[in-house]
């Protein structure tokens, strides 16, 4: 085709396309003569805070009801490559032992974060209930739904010890102080026995009895020990979901004047038995 010849062709293109834009419309170009398209309201979409939000209360309501394969299946690919069913299910049934019958819950925070310790940049949302439970008439629950898949399954939930319960703490320090007492006098059989179930079940009284005569010839004798630190704690590596207290001190020793220990104590049965005894330095 020649440059004349195309030419021609967009001239007459142009020409049918404003002949086509101008037949729409009266004899003078004025208001259209046909029917006006309405234009649909807009559709309101849920916001992602409140489809979390959701989410989120209904997988609650399958744990509370302790249907924890349903739960399970609710929860992100995420929780599920780094736990088993079978571990969900062990965790929510010592769960369900520590707060007793669920009673109610309310909503005290929402935080929306694209990042979280130990877990991949994602658009999280962490809600924050004040629980009620027929052991635990105060517990505050943190659960983290992700989006995934246009979707918001949960990815973490735990237990928030709450802040003013001072007598927890003063009597898990009593427990510890009165073991390590036991520990510092050579009672190792007596301080076995003040261990918690989760200990024995890793640990037999030999064990025990052979780490701590180690631990003895590696310190020497005991001359005073000063608490220098207590957390709280829910979780910890290697253990079950639960209420702990993390206690440290400064000791010193005939052979470590420098000494640091990590003692852990855990809520069981109304106790603080000890779960763990650890050289820092």
């Amino acid at each position: 085709m020649t440059l004349a010849r195309m030419r021609e062709t967009l001239s007459a293109m142009l020409v049918v396309t404003a002949a086509a834009g101008f037949a729409a419309c009266g004899d003078d170009g004025g208001s259209p003569t046909g029917p006006i398209p309405t234009v649909p309201p807009p559709v309101e979409m849920q916001s992602d805070e409140d489809a979390a939000r959701q989410s989120v209360e209904a997988w609650l309501s399958l744990i509370d009801a302790g249907n924890t394969s349903e739960a399970y299946g609710a929860t992100g690919s995420s929780f599920q490559e780094r736990v088993t069913a079978e571990e969900f299910r062990n965790a929510m049934e010592e769960r369900g032992a520590l707060l007793g019958a669920f009673v109610s819950r309310t909503l005290s925070s929402t935080e929306r974060l694209t990042m979280l310790p130990d877990a991949s940049p994602g658009d999280y949302f962490v809600f924050e209930f004040d629980g009620v439970y027929e052991l635990r008439p105060n517990a505050r629950e943190r659960i983290t739904a992700v989006s995934e898949s246009g979707e918001w399954p949960i990815v973490g939930i735990y237990l928030i010890p709450p802040v003013d319960r001072q007598s927890d703490e003063d009597a898990a320090r009593q427990s510890v102080e009165a073991w390590l007492s036991l520990i510092d006098a050579g009672n190792t059989s007596e301080a076995y026995g003040a261990t918690g179930s989760s200990f024995q079940e890793r640990v037999t009284a030999e064990e025990f009895r052979n780490a701590m005569e180690e631990r003895g010839a590696l310190l020497g004798a005991f001359v005073s020990r000063t608490l220098s630190s207590t957390e709280r704690l829910t979780m910890l590596p290697d253990a079950s979901p639960g209420d702990y207290f993390v206690f440290e001190f400064d000791g010193v020793y005939e052979l470590r004047p420098n000494a640091r220990e990590r003692v852990t104590a855990v809520s069981e049965s109304g106790e603080w038995p000890v779960v763990g005894i650890y050289l820092i330095r």
